[in-house]
């Protein structure tokens, strides 16, 4: 599961971000190895390539504490 995180903080506030993530489609790979920093001992032979299987779009807020 790769889960981007969204969202710019500011001091005590934070905020979504609305900037697109494309990602590819169809038979098309994600390559993460740029973003790893190597071969995962705890996994050998893990791949740094995922296939886009589903999508989760939340939309809402966090209630703020009174």
């Amino acid at each position: 599961m790769v889960h981007l995180k969204r969202f710019s903080f500011h001091d005590n506030s934070s905020s979504k971000l609305g900037i697109p993530v494309d990602f590819p489609r169809g038979q098309d790979l994600l390559d993460m190895s740029p973003y790893t920093s190597g071969p995962s001992e705890a996994q050998p032979g893990a791949s740094t390539q995922y296939k886009l299987y589903a999508t989760v779009c939340h939309l809402g807020g966090k209630r703020r504490r009174k």
